[in-house]
């Protein structure tokens, strides 16, 4: 038998040079590179014509992360193929697309199926035949009736369709449109990319928390009393603290009762590690994602994200101190006199050095030190006295009296705090520059900012303002404190300064102040996603606030991050671990996963591409959807929604399988898959003039919906029905998403998708459900069919009750539904009737539809079924009553 539309001439049988896609599933060939030092895209080919069911299938190249893209092509294979310049690289792809279009939609043939059982009248039926005569085994196969499945239309059908010569001729226009794309989506990501201070800065959040996060994963103390400070002085104190890089967290645990210190590592995913072979300390950083740390006389290199020894050396000093520079370490021993020694990593000695104490070092308690090293320099401050030598071989560049208060440039700059004993005074500010060079800034106290951009990259906060390394000057006349313990941030749209139990944000230029929050005396750790300064506070709760305006974003309580009321539990830091923000307590690590889209340089509030286009960023949390009307047309169920972003910063929706739910209470009303991938969903700011909303029309086709809008809120009399304060319950999963920004929309004008297939809806029944909208259909219909139908001939299309057996399956509530909604769909105006209310029907518990057309006996009745494509076995005459009984009611034809 042939299918009408397939092709029978033998231009269309695929050859072996053809790559062909039986299923019309998207089919990946990867692009090549050719050198080309012009500054033109390279020239890339298709080896291959792309047929999809033997139909030349659209060319699309995409990037992860931005919107479908490509570049121009020409035409030089009659067969398809084609060439053109592109992007290259692994991230780019050719994709073959189905063909679309009713050119491509194979007419089905009418059914052949031998309805058994089901005899036209005249026959002896072999059971029970309900509702006065028989019943309907399947849906009707005429043109345009969605067969088993629904399939919606556009989806290539089984059958080779002909090839059209038009759509030959529109793939070059086609391919020279995408490739136009790809390049302008290039420029787009090279431009954004380069526009100042737009990535995140280092030490920065790289994905943003706009709304409050769960906790993603937890790390106790176990067995030991409180997780300490790796710096073996401070640790002495129970004093907490944590080394970190963008991926790994690593800590001590102390067991007070035993004295015991192993070190403990945490990854920002929620993998842990613990080491307890007997260790007192670590060095002061991770670096190339290693940590050193010491026992007696001991020293292990740790892989820091999970905790394997990488090399491990015994020494033939007393270690006082441990400092690594990602290649070498150094341990400082304490007597007769200071003495460093340069350890390579497999333990062999590179120099040892010893240093007298200053001539004037200053006033400090006996066991207070400091001891790192840079790629350039190792510092050691101990008992007053600051040396600054070279990594290289130990010569000294600094030896004065100091305080054990550091800090670094980005440039590797050292900034310390010189001290005298003898003058009982603080000051000057020492920079010691990478190449050795020594600068001194005039002031008592100096300090560099944890993040900053490269505005003040070499500027040192003396005595509370930021004076230039270069200059030794500042522009800032005043200043919120002169004695500040720490600057968070430092960017050319803010500045943050910590000091006196509160948090100040400050004017860039001048220093005037603009917000402050209470925060934590006994933590001085803050963080930034770009948009919120994140922060303890004193009672160990984490708060957010805005970057521009001080406002509270939002909080965490402290029982999350495990403040519990404990000895050991008595503080919060906070750390940003990648995109991860990560807390400690005593007693607990907790990470916390981002709400948010990907970061950008803190104090942005406006997201564009770098020509000064607004754009909106996705959000962590899912938008809300409202729903205002409810239409039906041959598509399917469309519902207009008021679709809201949850996030200050607009939402873009961008998932290739995002599931939405209707529900109504408990029930139903639709649930589908809408693929946003190619258009990603973009929602307004909440600033923007729609205060964040934007008007959305949802298809829900065949399968995928449940309820239509006469029971559905309040209808009109053209069919539309209006939500009517009915509260509709709307749920939305994102799915994996690769879009992080869009263009942000005109809110004034809509935009519409359509369902690709059903979707299962979590912890819903849907046999619950479908026979919920099938009773309330049948009661929805009820009245119109007592006012217009009563007492009426018309074509009866279909009767079925759940537990039938036809056609190969037993009927559910879900199939009679579906059924009934694609007659409804097809002739737009179908009613249900449930057979217990109607005593024209022998049997109870049926479901049948019927046409709203009425007729003035059963021969016109029955007339009207061929002319719209039914056989005798899919259409009949039926007299509906609400008084009359059984007898006489049916009519059959031949």
């Amino acid at each position: 038998m042939s299918v009408p539309g397939s092709p029978d001439d033998e231009s269309t049988t695929p050859t072996d040079d053809t790559t062909v896609i039986d299923d019309a599933a998207a089919h990946t060939i990867s692009l090549t590179k050719t050198e080309d030092s012009e500054p033109t895209p390279t020239k890339v080919s298709l080896t291959k014509p792309i047929v999809v069911d033997d139909a030349p299938g659209e060319v699309t190249v995409e990037r992860a992360g931005i919107e479908a893209a490509t570049v121009d092509v020409e035409q030089e294979d009659p067969r398809y193929a084609v060439t053109g310049t592109a992007p290259t690289g692994p991230q780019y792809a050719v994709t073959a697309i189905a063909p679309t279009g009713p050119q491509y939609m194979p007419t089905q043939e009418a059914s052949t199926a031998d309805f058994g059982a089901y005899q036209p009248h005249g026959y002896t039926p072999s059971g029970p035949i309900p509702l006065g005569g028989r019943q309907f085994d399947g849906p009707p196969s005429y043109p345009g009736y969605p067969q088993s499945g629904y399939p919606q239309s556009g989806y290539p059908q089984s059958g080779r369709p002909p090839r059209n010569p038009v759509k030959l001729m529109l793939i070059g226009v086609i391919v020279l449109c995408v490739v136009a794309l790809v390049i302008g989506g290039v420029l787009w990501w090279k431009t954004s990319r380069s526009d100042a201070g737009q990535p995140p800065l280092a030490g920065q959040l790289t994905k943003e928390f706009p709304t409050a996060p769960g906790a993603a994963w937890t790390y106790g103390i176990g067995s030991a009393t409180s997780f300490v400070s790796t710096d073996s002085y401070l640790s002495m104190y129970m004093v907490p603290g944590a080394i970190h890089d963008d991926t790994s967290l690593v800590t001590m645990a102390q067991n007070n009762g035993t004295g015991a210190r192993n070190v403990v590592g945490v990854t920002a995913s929620g993998g842990h590690w613990e080491y307890t072979n007997g260790m007192k300390g670590c060095a002061n950083a991770v670096l190339k994602h290693r940590v050193a740390c010491y026992g007696d006389n001991r020293i292990v290199i740790l892989d820091a994200t999970n905790g394997q020894e990488v090399q491990s050396f015994a020494t033939q000093v007393s270690i006082g101190g441990l400092a690594f520079d990602g290649e070498s370490v150094y341990v400082r021993s304490n007597t007769p006199t200071l003495t460093v020694t340069k350890y390579s990593q497999s333990g062999d000695v590179k120099w040892s050095k010893s240093y007298s104490e200053s001539a004037d070092p200053a006033s400090t308690s006996g066991d207070s030190a400091t001891f790192f090293a840079t790629p350039a320099f190792v510092v050691a401050i101990y008992t007053g006295s600051m040396i600054v030598a070279s990594t290289a071989d130990g010569h000294e560049f600094l030896n004065r009296g100091g305080s054990t208060s550091t800090s670094l440039l980005s440039d590797g700059s050292v900034v310390l705090q010189a001290s005298s004993r003898a003058s009982q005074t603080d000051g000057p500010v020492i920079v010691v520059r990478p190449d050795g060079s020594v600068v001194q800034l005039a002031g008592h106290m100096g300090i560099s900012a944890d993040v900053s951009s490269p505005h003040f990259g070499d500027s040192v906060f003396v005595d509370g303002k930021p004076m230039t390394v270069s200059t030794r000057s500042s522009s800032w006349s005043t200043t919120p404190s002169a004695k500040p313990s720490t600057v968070p941030l430092a960017t050319d749209s803010t500045v943050v300064v910590g000091a006196d139990d509160k948090l100040t944000a400050v004017d860039p230029a001048t220093g005037a102040s603009r917000w402050s929050v209470d925060a934590n005396s006994r933590t001085s750790t803050a963080v930034t996603d770009g948009k919120n300064l994140i922060f303890s506070k004193a009672d160990g709760s984490v708060s957010a606030v805005a970057l521009m305006s001080g406002q509270q974003a939002w909080s965490i309580p402290s029982a999350t991050v495990g403040m519990t009321g404990s000895d050991y539990a008595t503080s919060t830091s906070v750390y940003a671990l990648g995109d991860t923000l990560v807390t400690m307590t005593g007693t607990q690590i907790t990470g916390f996963a981002p709400t948010g889209g990907t970061a950008f340089a803190p104090g942005a509030t406006t997201r564009n591409n770098g020509s000064g286009d607004s754009y909106v960023t996705r959000c962590g949390s899912a938008p809300t959807f409202t729903p205002e009307q409810f239409t039906s047309a041959t598509g399917g169920l469309i519902i207009r929604m008021k679709v809201t972003a949850t996030c200050p910063d607009g939402d873009v929706l961008s998932g290739a399988q995002t599931r939405i739910t209707v529900k109504d209470g408990s029930n139903l009303v639709a649930s589908g898959y809408f693929n946003f991938s190619g258009t990603p969903l973009a929602l307004p700011r909440s600033d923007s003039s729609s205060g964040g909303s934007r008007s959305v029309d949802l298809t829900f086709g065949p399968g995928s919906f449940y309820r239509l809008p006469d029971t559905l809120g309040s209808t009109s009399s053209n069919g539309t029905s209006t939500a009517g304060g009915t509260t509709y319950l709307v749920e939305c999963e994102r799915g994996t998403e690769a879009a992080t920004q869009a263009p942000a929309p005109d809110a004034s004008i809509g935009a519409a998708a359509s369902a690709t297939g059903p979707a299962p809806a979590p912890g819903v029944d849907t046999d619950v459900s479908t026979d919920d909208a099938l009773r309330r259909q049948a009661n929805a219909d009820r009245s119109f069919i007592l006012s217009n139908l009563n007492n009426r001939w018309v074509a009866q299309l279909s009767s079925k009750r759940p537990g039938l057996v036809a056609e190969g399956k037993t009927w559910t509530n879900a199939d009679i539904l579906n059924e009934f909604l694609a007659l409804r769909l097809r002739f737009n105006d179908v009613r249900l009737l449930w057979s217990d209310e109607w005593p024209v029907f022998s049997y109870q518990g049926w479901w049948v539809t019927v046409a709203a057309a009425t007729f003035p006996g059963p021969d016109a009745a029955n007339s009207w079924c061929p002319q719209q494509g039914f056989d005798p076995a899919h259409c009949f005459a039926k007299f509906i009553s609400s008084t009359a009984g059984p007898d006489n009611s049916t009519r059959y034809w031949h």
